[in-house]
Parts: C-alpha cells; sequence; structure tokens
C-alpha cells in the first residue's frame, strides 16, 4: 500500500495516477471533501476523465446532507483496501484528512456513536458567547482532566 499525502490542489492526484498506471494500483481516497457529490470546486476532485483509466473509489459517493465519520471512512476504506489487495492490484490512498488517514495506519478502535446534537449546540452557544476560553474553562474543570493531558486550549474543536 502506497499512501500519498498533502494539501488541496499541489498535485496528489496526477502523482497517483502515473504511479497507479506502472504499478496496477488503484487509487482511494482520503480527503473528507471528496467523497461528498457535486463537491468539485475548491476540493480538486479527479474529474470523471482523469478517473477513466485507473480505478477510482470513494470519491463523490455521499449525499452532502449525510453525516460520514472517521468511522464510516475506516470501515469503507479498510473493504476497498481488502478489495484492491484481493485482485493483487496495489492501494494507492491519496488526499489530506489526517484523521482519516491516522486511522488507517494506527489501526484506531472507533465506536458508531452519533453526534451529540444538544452537547454541540449547548458548546457552540458557549464559545459564541465566551469564545475558546469559555471552553476551556469547561474542559480543565472535567473531573478527569489533568496537566498531562495535551490539548490545544486556543482551538475551538
Amino acid at each position: 500500500m502506497l499512501i500519498i499525502v498533502g494539501p488541496t490542489g499541489v498535485g496528489k492526484s496526477s502523482l497517483s495516477l502515473e504511479i497507479a498506471k506502472n504499478v496496477s494500483g488503484e487509487i482511494v481516497n482520503f480527503d473528507s471533501r471528496q467523497i461528498y457529490k457535486h463537491m468539485y470546486v475548491g476540493t480538486a476532485t479527479p474529474s470523471k476523465f482523469e478517473q477513466m483509466d485507473i480505478p477510482h473509489h470513494l470519491y463523490s459517493f455521499i449525499d452532502p446532507k449525510i453525516q460520514f465519520s472517521v468511522y464510516d471512512f475506516r470501515i469503507k476504506a479498510l473493504t476497498k483496501i481488502h478489495q484492491i489487495k484481493s485482485r493483487g492490484n496495489m492501494p494507492i490512498l491519496v488526499g489530506g484528512t489526517g484523521q482519516y488517514i491516522w486511522s488507517l495506519i494506527e489501526n484506531w478502535e472507533l465506536s458508531n456513536i452519533p453526534p451529540n446534537i444538544n452537547l454541540r449546540t449547548h458548546l457552540d452557544t458557549i464559545f459564541q458567547k465566551n469564545g475558546v476560553k469559555g471552553l476551556s474553562e469547561i474542559l480543565i474543570n472535567l473531573p478527569n482532566f489533568t496537566d498531562e493531558i495535551k490539548v490545544d486550549l486556543n482551538n475551538p474543536r
């Protein structure tokens, strides 16, 4: 398996096509925006023409209204990787979503837990009123929070 990582628009797709032609490869997307249908502008999703010669997987297959988590990605990607290997081809993973690729590299054990919309709304309200400082205060006052936990207290996510 080969992994090509980088920001949008730096040539990952064209590089992956050249490599795939030479090693019987199939390309698997791990970009969190290129998975959605109709999201071509600003995502550098390979065109249908660019995808003609080499099999491409996990591109433009989900309606943008559908929630798709790292858990969902991991399940679909592992299935595709297994299928590609079973055909004797090399999976070439291409993208820039770090959380997606790390979930594969580090073999994360994930649960399919739905998002808690009420909690998100509550925390967003705190963020809107008090900024990152308000969220940081909640975090550091949790019973299990210690100085050993590495958290960027300037990042609202």
